[in-house]
């Protein structure tokens, strides 16, 4: 099964889930760029490799059911990466890439924000769809 945006893999050494936010086909080799967080400090990350076509990538594909498919995205929806992360909200569309937002909890609410390509993103449960705890949002007596 070929490797494509949106694919979720992970280095055939092991490590993190990590998202394929863009490959580039060149006559002699092509270039993966893998997109992840991470989970001890929310830190967006990327690693991209170049592969001869002569030879095998060091990823595989970890996770079949996240394949791309054509998902229709609006602003204010809530998303996350396919490999996993903090969920995010859709800023503005603007060609194929998807601009988020989000909160890094482990920098005292640090608001971010990125593009990531479509196909790279899951769509995540509205406040409607699950229980809204509001003690979370509330702050910590020092």
């Amino acid at each position: 099964m070929p490797i494509t945006v949106g694919t979720i893999v992970t280095l055939k050494s092991g490590g993190p889930n990590m998202t394929v936010t863009s490959i580039e086909k060149l006559p002699i080799i092509a270039k993966f760029k893998c997109t992840w967080f991470e989970l001890e400090n929310g830190h967006l990350n990327s690693y991209q490799q170049g592969v001869s076509h002569f030879s095998e990538p060091s990823l595989q594909i970890v996770d079949i059911t996240h394949l791309p498919e054509l998902i229709v995205f609006r602003n204010g929806e809530t998303v996350q990466l396919k490999s996993g992360g903090p969920v995010m909200t859709i800023k503005s569309i603007e060609n194929s890439f998807i601009r988020c937002i989000w909160f890094n909890h482990s920098h005292q609410y640090h608001l971010q924000e990125a593009d990531f390509p479509l196909g790279t993103l899951k769509r995540m449960p509205t406040e409607n769809e699950h229980e809204h705890d509001p003690a979370q949002y509330q702050q910590k007596p020092e």
